[in-house]
């Protein structure tokens, strides 16, 4: 299996990991020149920056470093981890804990509803 498509399976896989805690996400539109956009959308949560790394061995600082530097300051970066054979993470700043739970949750209110 190519990168390309580990990283497909590894976003769907995390959309899925998602939907199990009631949160609507799909895969971001990058092919359209949305590269600041993150890995996944998360209708009811425009101001998250999703990054999702699906690897075997992560680095965890690495992982969070791009999603800051793709973030560019706007929007609020994290990361879902995956290695093989376990736990989807979460991987957050301390500082930014309670304000991207409070998007999530809002997230799961709002329901997936297309945004205005």
């Amino acid at each position: 299996m190519n990168s390309k498509d580990k990283g497909k399976r590894g976003e769907l896989e995390a959309c899925r990991a998602l939907a199990r805690i009631g949160v609507t996400a799909r895969r971001a539109v990058q092919y359209h020149g949305l590269a600041d956009g993150g890995d996944l959308v998360i209708p009811g949560a425009p101001r998250l920056h999703t990054e999702v790394k699906n690897l075997a061995r992560i680095a965890v600082y690495a992982a969070y470093d791009q999603a800051v530097r793709d973030a560019g300051g706007r929007r609020m970066p994290w990361c879902l981890l995956h290695a093989d054979r376990r736990p989807w993470l979460a991987l957050l700043a301390v500082d930014d804990l309670f304000p991207i739970l409070k998007a999530l949750e809002t997230a799961r209110l709002y329901g997936g509803h297309s945004e205005a």
